[in-house]
């Protein structure tokens, strides 16, 4: 999704690894600590887990984005990305549905700079119907842009409150870069970015796109991975905001 007039930030351009990079990782647990836990239960451990389907929802207003999918198992964990383009700043966001929990990972990132926002949600499939999901934001209107993105995954932790093992977060001009650690063999690495997306880091596979500039990613571990980088190539001068999880394998 190219929005906004991220081109004209050029002096931010050398920092767009770091620029508002929002790390969080085991010891921010306040958004986390609810222990919900499905039918199929799972603690980590077992085989590796595996992505299933991708999944995309467009704005339907202003300050909302619905999003429809069926879920393919119950206990499968989907991970989303939920996007507002906006000269205002956000103070919240959430998404819902009937029947479902789902749990906002990171605080809302971004920047006036850039008018970019996002945060990360994950969810443990309660039913393998067709549900309708709604992202809500705390403004009134996302004047530059708005959706969801996301994608779901297959023998992960199903305790909610246990499923993530970390987080992190950043916004800026050029290639979308943040950074993830602490992922052990059979986790799932995902990131998301909302830019003009052009290619997927080296060692990730491509999620979902919803054919406006805005990827997902993942990379399942084969070994214990103490940090990586999590990429995207973006043009020279675009804004993006990322965010990334690993998700624990069950």
């Amino acid at each position: 999704m190219v929005r906004g007039p991220g081109t004209s930030v050029i002096t931010f351009l050398s920092l767009a690894s770091s620029f508002g990079c929002g790390r969080y990782g085991f010891d921010d647990r306040s958004l986390l600590d609810a222990g919900v836990s499905d039918d199929a239960g799972g603690d980590a451990g077992g085989g590796p887990a595996s992505w299933v389907q991708a999944f995309v929802g467009t704005g339907q207003s202003s300050f909302a984005s619905t999003f429809s999918m069926t879920p393919t198992r119950v206990g499968d964990a989907l991970v989303v990305q939920a996007y507002c383009g906006s000269s205002e700043v956000p103070t919240d966001v959430s998404i819902g549905a009937p029947g479902w929990t789902f749990l906002r990972v990171s605080s809302i990132v971004g920047g006036s700079t850039v008018k970019d926002w996002a945060a990360s949600f994950v969810a443990i499939a309660p039913t393998t119907l067709q549900t309708t999901f709604t992202a809500t934001w705390s403004l009134t209107a996302c004047d530059f842009g708005l959706g969801t993105i996301g994608d779901e995954f297959m023998a992960t932790s199903g305790v909610l409150g246990d499923l993530v093992v970390d987080h992190a977060e950043a916004f800026g001009l050029g290639d979308c870069v943040t950074a993830l650690a602490n992922a052990q063999a059979g986790d799932v690495l995902w990131g998301a970015c909302t830019g003009n997306v052009t290619a997927t880091g080296a060692s990730f596979v491509k999620g979902a796109d919803d054919s406006g500039g805005d990827w997902t990613e993942y990379e399942i571990a084969t070994v214990a991975v103490p940090t990586e980088q999590v990429t995207f190539a973006n043009p020279t001068g675009q804004n993006y905001v990322i965010t990334a999880i690993t998700l624990r394998h069950r």
